[in-house]
């Protein structure tokens, strides 16, 4: 016996089911389409969100629209914080480390093996040099040397190495420090030192390392600057330069040849401060100076020579030293002198009466006094003239009897 399941409703009860059904349908889409709705929101907002970038210290960030660098004022570098820009395919950033020093290494130095790679090369290994395998350097003079340069650089203008150097399509590593430059930094390095070298001869080269970075600094950033790298050098420094080991020990005695040349021109330099210093005090230079200057105005013939020779008597008044001693005993002869000839002219101007006078009396006693100045120890003897013959007993002189028995005894 089957189960009537009819549901029996009076009139209009079929209408007012449906009704509730859809409703109950109407209100759940409703819900359904504002959660819809709150979750299309939270995906715009994490999309918007994406378009935050924090930029560190030492970096600079590009804002990039459809591959264009957008730039805000007369920059388009934004400094440190969190920026936004409109999210990817619209904007992109591009953060480059605008503060941190770069660096390559550009070596022109021979093949070596890998044991002279770890205990260093052998002065006297290898034969010749073989091109395309041994890296070398000619010189002004035609001479070969090795050259190993470390080039320091830094990002100066980021759009500009955006634009022209880096690849903004290629990510580096995290924590790694992308260097797509490199190569062209290392090449234009390359040339620079090659074109260099040539303007020096090789003595130069290995005695003035330093007028040689200057010339290769000069010549790379030209080159930077006319490829628009936004790069700039802060140094280039010359770790090494090596004439070919086969005439390394030449080269050496050589150099220690200038060596001993220049401490000895140092020494003598040394020496002749101190002598001059003593001569002449500290401030020797001046009156050096002072002295050229006298002599040059009296070659020539010019006006103030007077002048100068008053400068010179002044500096050297002023002067300390052994000169000082020297004028200052030169004073004191001077006024004695001086002091000595007045009183000469004041005898003479005494005697000038009595030689007026009585000349011969006068000349004769002057002659008597002036033998007795001059022969103190000698004894005169008066012998009458116009005699036969004449003998003159003279006892020996005291004073060698003295010093003979001096002598005896110094002989024992």
């Amino acid at each position: 016996m089957e189960q009537d399941n009819t549901i029996k409703a009076g009139p209009g009860g079929q209408m007012e089911s449906g009704d509730e059904a859809q409703k109950s349908l109407m209100d759940g889409l409703r819900v359904l389409f504002w959660v819809l709705k709150l979750a299309m929101l939270a995906l715009v907002v994490l999309y918007l969100a994406s378009g935050i970038k924090q930029i560190n210290q030492n970096e600079v960030g590009l804002k990039v629209r459809f591959g264009k660098i957008v730039k805000s004022a007369e920059t388009a570098e934004a400094g440190p914080g969190f920026k936004w820009a409109l999210p990817w395919p619209i904007d992109q950033w591009i953060v480059i480390p605008k503060g941190t020093q770069r660096g390559v290494n550009v070596e022109f130095q021979y093949q070596m093996t890998e044991q002279e790679k770890v205990q260093g090369p052998s002065p006297f290994a290898g034969g010749s040099l073989v091109p395309g395998k041994d890296n070398f350097v000619l010189t002004g003079d035609g001479n070969i040397i090795h050259v190993v340069v470390r080039v320091n650089y830094r990002i100066a203008d980021a759009a500009e190495y955006v634009e022209n150097i880096m690849d903004a399509g290629v990510e580096g590593k995290p924590g790694e420090l992308r260097m797509p430059e490199k190569g062209l930094v290392e090449a234009l390095a390359r040339e620079a030192i090659i074109q260099a070298a040539g303007q020096f001869e090789v003595d130069q080269l290995l005695t003035r390392s330093q007028v040689f970075s200057d010339r290769v600094e000069k010549y790379l950033q030209e080159s930077l600057r006319e490829l628009r790298a936004g790069l700039t050098l802060d140094d280039v420094l010359v770790r090494e330069i090596t004439p070919p080991r086969q005439v390394q020990a030449h080269f050496n005695d050589v150099r220690n040849a200038a060596d001993e040349k220049g401490a000895m021109v140092k020494s003598a330099e040394g020496e002749a401060v101190k002598l001059l210093t003593e001569t002449a005090g500290t401030g020797y230079e001046e009156l050096i100076a002072a002295i050229e200057e006298e002599e040059g105005l009296r070659s020539s013939g010019g006006d103030g020579v007077e002048e100068a020779k008053l400068r010179i008597a002044s500096l050297l008044d002023q002067g300390q030293g052994e000169v000082q001693s020297i004028l200052s005993d030169a004073k004191v002869y001077r006024t004695q002198i001086e002091a000595s000839a007045k009183a000469d002219a004041e005898y003479f101007e005494a005697l000038l009466p009595e030689v007026r006078a009585n000349q011969q009396v006068v000349l004769t006693r002057l002659l008597l006094s002036t033998l007795e100045d001059l022969f103190p120890q000698v004894e005169k003897w008066y012998v009458p003239t116009r005699v036969d013959q004449v003998r003159i007993m003279v006892d020996k002189d005291p004073r060698d009897l003295q010093k003979k028995p001096t002598q005896q005894s110094q002989n024992r």
